[in-house]
Formats: structure tokens, C-alpha cells, sequence
């Protein structure tokens, strides 16, 4: 879906993705959704900028987490918890 939806230049401005570029992208959706399998987040708002060409994404997320994600194992104190986190992406 992800070469759907986004250009073949597409550019992630996360410093959580190791890769920025689009298969980066994809690398980084698989790992989250393997770590957390019931993973959902949700859209809050949505910004677009059509002169600069930037869009601005403000979500919420959850799910528990059960595997590494980016280098970290769930804790123990914690596995199968659900995790909540929010951020917005540009």
C-alpha cells in the first residue's frame, strides 16, 4: 500500500526511521506492526501546504507491544500492555 500511496521520492522527517526514503518506510511499518500486532492509530488533523509542497500529520496511536521495536524488547513490567503515544509527522 505504501507504493501506493506515496510518491516514488517520498521523504519520512522521523528520526525514529533509520532510512528516510520510502523502503526505509515500508522496513520500519512492517517492524511496528510485528512488535505491536494490534497497532491502530487514528488521524487527528491534517495539514497541507500545496506552495512548499508539505503536508503536516497529527495522530495518535496504541497497541501492545510485543516484540523489539527499534532495538528495544517489550518490558517486562509492561509486555502486553497497551502502549499509548502521540507525535505528528511532516
Amino acid at each position: 500500500m505504501v507504493d501506493e500511496l506515496h510518491v516514488l521520492n517520498f521523504v519520512v522527517h522521523d528520526s525514529a526511521v533509520q532510512t528516510s526514503d520510502r523502503e526505509g518506510f515500508k522496513k520500519n511499518i512492517i517492524q511496528l506492526c510485528t512488535a505491536f500486532p494490534d497497532f491502530g492509530a487514528e488521524i487527528e488533523d491534517l495539514v497541507i501546504d500545496a506552495a512548499e509542497q508539505r503536508v503536516v500529520v497529527k495522530w495518535v496511536s496504541h497497541g501492545k507491544h510485543q516484540g523489539t521495536f527499534m532495538g528495544l524488547p517489550p518490558r517486562a513490567s509492561v509486555e502486553g500492555r497497551t502502549e499509548h503515544l502521540a507525535g505528528h509527522n511532516c
